[in-house]
């Protein structure tokens, strides 16, 4: 097996481990997010996705939070109905913001003097 499959097995196990450990608090962060839905009212695939995604947010700090929210936005850009993507979107920024995880912030290629 190549280094990225080990690498990319390494992660979804980590993803799969913490949600394992902490998916009532998860669930609990979820519920307080989203307006007027439970999450057992939020199909199966759009609530993994969320669950993966407030995982990555709250419990991986070397991951920004607009890389972790496009990559579930593709994700249900694939697997998910059409207004999926949008709103796993809005949830996870929710989470992102409730959580206060910081962004990347681009650098200047020239430093001021």
């Amino acid at each position: 097996m190549s280094k990225a499959y080990n690498a990319l097995d390494e992660f979804a196990r980590e993803l799969c481990d913490l949600i394992d450990k902490h998916r009532a608090e998860l669930e609990r962060d979820l519920e307080g997010i989203v307006e007027n839905w439970r999450l057992d009212r939020i199909g199966f695939v759009e609530r993994a996705i969320l669950l993966l995604g407030t995982a990555e947010i709250a419990y991986l700090p070397d991951i920004p939070p607009r890389v972790t929210i496009n990559e579930y936005i593709e994700i249900a850009k694939l697997f998910c109905a059409d207004d999926a993507p949008r709103f796993i979107n809005g949830v996870l920024d929710k989470v992102a913001k409730v959580k206060q995880k910081k962004d990347f912030f681009v650098r200047s290629l020239h430093p001021k003097s």
